[in-house]
């Protein structure tokens, strides 16, 4: 019983941890949306949120790959591998099924792709601190 209970204040403080990072990020995007003053300067908001949220895959990537050990380090080449892959297909779906004219659904489209790699990003960082033991990082 107090592992369940463990597990799931882990899970309850890791997620408030990733709250706080997921609102960074879209704090910084929303501002920036704020002061845009085009459809197309919006876009670019979100560009620079994709940007961001595939910096902390790539961070949370290389520190879940240096605490692995190295028979299990394949496994999560593995999955990156594949949620690329998974990525490229949905990128692919959205550039080519939204063909609605208007720089307004660029937006949409953008958001999307957005939201793509910013799930990845907090499941690989909430992995990380599972498999640390903690919630919260030490710096």
């Amino acid at each position: 019983m107090r592992k369940i209970l463990l597990a799931f204040l882990i899970l309850f403080l890791t997620n408030s941890y990733t709250f706080a990072v997921d609102n960074k990020i879209d704090t910084i995007e929303q501002d920036c949306i704020n002061k845009a003053f085009s459809t197309q300067n919006i876009s670019a908001c979100t560009i620079q949120a994709q940007n961001a949220w595939q910096n902390e895959i790539e961070k949370y990537y290389n520190l879940l790959f240096n605490i692995l050990p190295k028979d299990k380090k394949h496994l999560l080449k593995k999955s990156q591998k594949d949620w690329k892959k998974y990525k490229k297909s949905q990128f692919d779906l959205l550039d080519n099924t939204i063909f609605i004219s208007g720089t307004m659904y660029s937006n949409v489209i953008q958001g999307y792709k957005r939201d793509i790699y910013k799930y990845r990003a907090i499941e690989l960082e909430e992995l990380y601190f599972i498999l640390l033991g903690c919630t919260q990082p030490s710096n």
